[in-house]
């Protein structure tokens, strides 16, 4: 009976142990188009890196960019990253991180020749369709004001957007530059993306972690660590490294 008793101990701590001994987690959700581009990849090596220093596990979901804030809500993640610093206006249970961990391009893709854009404001004379990825603030806060209802619209993703615009069912589409560069090697294999004009740059705009509030302590940690990280030069490494497991992944998809 002792000998039972003890291998039930044993059989107990082998199952609580790693239980009591493993790091918390936090889960953050994302785009799942920028997940898969340098921006996404780079972010996830960051945070993973971050947390790590902090005694934390992370992970980083992705799902279509408009159903980020609707898990968040639902309670299903801890926060949502590679957001712009406004991000969580009118939101309050949502606390951004203070320091960005890097800047996005908002980039304008168009085929006609003809066609002049300098700036946002361009988009105040211009009587082309406009079209964006549908979730993203900064695109719909910057557009809506500048452009009529029958000239903007919405897409699910990035391959449609940048699609549309190749077969002319759109004039311009609004991306992410890495997002971009993601899709135009796989829209390569079977459209002939030299259609498009060079791209013009929008906007650069940082790009924030955001956490559920009853993070605020850890919040400030991350952001310490973040500051730290970029000193110590660690960002601009997983910067390389991201773009080396990029361009990886591209090679073994095609």
């Amino acid at each position: 009976m002792k000998k039972y008793y003890s291998l039930l101990v044993i059989m107990y701590l082998l199952i609580i142990c790693p239980v009591l001994s493993a790091n918390p987690k936090i889960v953050v959700g994302g785009s799942s188009e920028l997940k898969s581009t340098i921006y996404g990849i780079w972010s996830e090596m960051i945070y993973r890196e971050a947390f790590k220093r902090l005694n934390y596990d992370f992970e980083y979901v992705s799902f279509p960019t408009a159903r980020v804030k609707y898990q968040f809500i639902k309670g299903k993640l801890d926060g949502e990253i590679n957001r712009i610093s406004s991000y969580n206006d009118g939101r309050d249970n949502l606390l951004r991180v203070e320091e960005a961990h890097f800047t996005m391009k908002n980039i304008a893709y168009f085929t006609d020749p003809e066609l002049l854009i300098e700036s946002w404001d361009s988009f105040d004379k211009i009587e082309k369709h406009v079209e964006y990825r549908k979730g993203s603030k900064i695109l719909h806060d910057k557009i809506e004001p500048r452009v009529s209802r029958q000239n903007r619209s919405t897409v699910t993703t990035a391959t449609q957007g940048m699609k549309r615009v190749l077969l002319g069912r759109t004039d311009i589409y609004i991306e992410l530059e890495g997002t971009a560069h993601f899709v135009l090697n796989k829209l390569g294999e079977n459209y002939d993306i030299n259609k498009f004009q060079p791209p013009v740059v929008l906007h650069e705009e940082n790009s924030y972690l955001f956490l559920h509030n009853r993070y605020h302590v850890l919040a400030g940690n991350v952001s310490l660590e973040i500051i730290k990280m970029k000193k110590e030069g660690v960002i601009e490494e997983l910067r390389l490294l991201a773009l080396k497991k990029y361009s990886i992944e591209q090679v073994e998809s095609n």
